[in-house]
């Protein structure tokens, strides 16, 4: 990666089973997960990903539909299918408020980030805490002016959602689709 991140550069692992059965590390995928840099600094490893629920795994179908999502590369939610990123947030960054319509898992692994709500209530996460977004408007902080903090986040997609008689819709952020 480049800038100047206090972060180590993660590695993740796939594993398969051979022709025996027996547990392996697929020699397919590189343990280095593809990168990108979205127009606001922050940074997103994409280290696995499907465009299909529930997965297959047989002969290494989901391999093939993760390299056609690195190929294509897909907005936050994957509809029908599941991602699991990294993020790296700068030192000072806050995100775009913005909506998915699904239900994401987020774990802080390093740093403190701060969630904010579009009704203005926010709490911190520090190392080791989740959040369950369950299709909130929402911006990320990383509260630090200057160590980068990285989260994980795997969202999966949700029915959409209807408060009284509106529809409520996702929105995307620069450099990134809403779905």
């Amino acid at each position: 990666m480049t800038g100047t991140s206090n972060l180590s550069t993660p590695k993740r692992y796939i594993t398969t089973n051979n022709d025996s059965g027996e547990s392996v590390f697929t020699p397919r995928i590189s343990p280095d997960p593809p990168f990108r840099t979205l127009p606001d600094g922050s940074r997103i490893m994409f280290c696995y990903g499907t465009d299909e629920f529930p997965i297959n795994l047989n002969l290494d179908q989901d391999l093939r539909s993760y390299q056609h999502l690195i190929d294509n590369p897909p907005g936050i939610v994957v509809q029908n299918g599941v991602p699991f990123r990294i993020l790296d947030l700068p030192p000072g960054y806050t995100s775009p408020m913005h909506r998915t319509i699904s239900v994401n898992f987020n774990v802080v692994l390093e740093g403190q980030l701060e969630l904010i709500l579009d009704s203005g209530e926010k709490r911190i996460l520090n190392r080791g805490d989740s959040a369950i977004q369950r299709a909130i408007n929402h911006a990320w902080r990383n509260v630090s002016s200057t160590a980068w903090a990285r989260m994980v986040a795997v969202p999966v997609p949700a029915e959409a959602i209807q408060i009284g008689d509106r529809k409520l819709e996702g929105t995307g952020i620069p450099g990134m689709k809403s779905s």
